[in-house]
């Protein structure tokens, strides 16, 4: 039963908890991927391996794309513009569906937009054991992520990563969070009459350019549509869902369409 939702910004959003957290954490104390090993985009035979490029993402599935750049964006060869034919997770009907990975719990999607010798990496990670997302359109989300001159870098030849972790941080939620969380079930109970918890969910972005440091993507050039798998036990018939998200201290709602 996935939704989706739009987001302009890819700071940690939630979604409420019918259970109490246990110990806050800070956010902060949410580190970047920096010991992930790599997405290999180095997938023709005959392609110089580059310096910083390393072994498949561990427990991941690849979808390779063949793309073209075209006016500094992204198109798939035989398009034009933004594709919605490319999906990238682990929910029914994406690339990249697989079991979990028995050393970290996660479960890794990834697909190689790839133009020459150079490639944009996008993948999406699931933390936790019901977490279920991904991405209708991997060239969409290419194209918000990075900038015009990025793309220009891939055009000559370097592999540029994009990485969605959606996580259950139900148990440890911030408690700046949980308290605009809070703030928020009040305010919109008064339009919602039954509205409950259901769970909180970080969903964050990161960026690697070759062989450097992940970095957090703090806004993009156009919204990004994730797609979430709601948990079975939060499925009932004719139930509606909402998306509470919190971000500076402040919370707005959204239907889950």
């Amino acid at each position: 039963l996935p939704h989706s939702f739009n987001l302009t910004e890819a700071s940690p959003f939630n979604l409420p908890d019918n259970t109490k957290p246990g110990d806050n954490t800070n956010s902060a104390d949410r580190t970047k991927p920096e010991n992930d090993v790599r997405a290999d985009a180095d997938t023709q035979s005959g392609d110089n391996t580059k310096t910083g490029e390393a072994s498949p993402m561990t427990g991941g599935d690849q979808t390779t794309v063949p793309v073209t750049i075209e006016d500094s964006r992204i198109v798939v060869d035989g398009g034009s513009g933004d594709s919605g034919s490319i999906a990238t997770g682990n929910l029914p009907g994406m690339a990249g569906a697989m079991p979990e990975n028995g050393t970290t719990g996660e479960r890794t999607a990834s697909t190689i937009l790839r133009s020459g010798n150079g490639a944009v990496i996008v993948s999406v990670v699931c933390k936790g054991q019901d977490c279920t997302a991904g991405v209708a359109d991997t060239v969409a989300v290419a194209n918000a992520a990075i900038s015009p001159e990025q793309i220009k870098l891939v055009n000559d030849g370097e592999n540029i990563e994009i990485r969605i972790d959606v996580e259950d941080i139900s148990d440890q939620v911030p408690a700046q969070d949980q308290k605009v969380i809070a703030d928020g079930m009040e305010t919109y109970q008064k339009d919602y009459p039954g509205l409950v918890l259901g769970k909180y969910v970080d969903l964050s972005m990161y960026i690697r350019i070759g062989a450097g440091d992940w970095n957090t993507i703090t806004e993009t050039r156009k919204p990004v549509e994730v797609v979430i798998g709601v948990p079975e036990e939060l499925q009932e018939p004719g139930r509606a869902y909402y998306i509470i998200r919190a971000h500076e201290g402040e919370h707005t709602c959204c239907s889950a369409n």
